[in-house]
């Protein structure tokens, strides 16, 4: 019950935001009845005393679906919604989640907070492996040996929420705090999936506007760049578009605690990295010529849309 009224304050909490609509709509579901009775109860308290008249509450009792009747009637008339998921223990069925995304929220953007300490715990707990394994998308003989490693975590979120059809599936590392100071480390992961290269690159911006502000300090990487992933892509695949890379560069660990600010994956990052590669002769690209500048390199334009990096061809000279 903790988890809905979090995001019921959430939304109650940004007033001046709220009066900017015309309709608010909430959609909460609790598995069993008595926590679906207090959670009503705790709700309806909470909005009387907001007294925002715009906002109504739906309350369901049982195991959600994607199915659901009144989700289904939200969803047809919003232009937009936040999803708050509360993985307790687990129980999430992330294939009526992503059933949910492909059927009715095809253009619409989605964010997952996900705890990665708690996937750990849970995962030493019998017979809740099996609820790992499904969460992750692995057998469940794999899960003691991905739980271990951050990296591997991330893949396997990475490869899971590829299922939901978005274009773009990236994720960023999340740190805890504790006596009210960030520890700087990999605790949680934030996996977001569009079909928009305009979100996709506000998001590592924003990310990278966070590192700046508390994270100071980080040093600059000389070895590990984006130039060298993008030459590996290119070997591997012997020829790709822009677009391609892109989607390959976001699979990358983007790690709060060894945080990386010019090899993060930004469009202006990738652009910058592409053509020091055409300058050097490394590679070569085939574009329309809007997109090619006087000198010879790839104009900014090119990344503006995901249309358009499709148009353009790289490989290796």
């Amino acid at each position: 019950m903790g988890s809905p009224l979090l995001a019921l304050k959430t939304i109650l909490n940004a007033q001046d935001i709220l009066s900017s609509f015309y309709q608010l709509n909430c959609f909460f579901s609790e598995a069993d009845s008595i926590s679906a009775d207090e959670l009503y109860t705790h709700t309806e308290h909470l909005v009387k005393s907001a007294n925002i008249p715009n906002l109504e509450i739906f309350i369901r009792q049982g195991a959600w679906s994607h199915t659901d009747k009144k989700l289904n009637e939200l969803l047809e008339y919003s232009t937009w919604g936040l999803l708050f998921v509360d993985p307790f223990a687990n129980e999430v069925e992330l294939d009526n989640l992503f059933s949910l995304i492909k059927e009715k929220c095809k253009t619409i953007d989605f964010m997952l907070f996900i705890n990665t300490q708690s996937l750990r715990r849970i995962a030493g707990l019998k017979p809740q492996n099996i609820l790992i394994a499904d969460f992750l998308g692995i057998s469940s003989d794999k899960v003691n040996e991905i739980i271990k490693d951050d990296g591997l975590i991330r893949k396997a979120l990475q490869d899971r929420f590829e299922a939901t059809g978005k274009d773009y599936i990236l994720n960023a590392s999340i740190p805890t705090s504790r006596n009210e100071k960030l520890t700087h480390s990999d605790n949680f992961q934030l996996i977001l999936g569009t079909n928009s290269i305009g979100v996709s690159d506000a998001f590592l911006t924003s990310y990278i506007e966070s590192l700046k502000l508390f994270k100071p300090d980080i040093p600059l990487n000389l070895f590990n760049t984006l130039e060298n992933d993008i030459i590996i892509l290119v070997k591997k695949f012997k020829e790709l578009t822009i677009n391609k890379i892109v989607q390959e560069l976001y699979k990358n660990n983007n790690s709060w605690k060894y945080a990386d600010l010019h090899n993060l994956p930004t469009t202006d990052n990738i652009h910058t990295a592409i053509n020091k590669l055409i300058k050097s002769d490394t590679i070569s690209f085939f574009s329309p010529k809007k997109y090619i500048n006087k000198n010879g390199t790839l104009a900014k334009a090119a990344f503006k849309k995901n249309s358009r990096m499709k148009e353009i061809l790289i490989k290796k000279n």
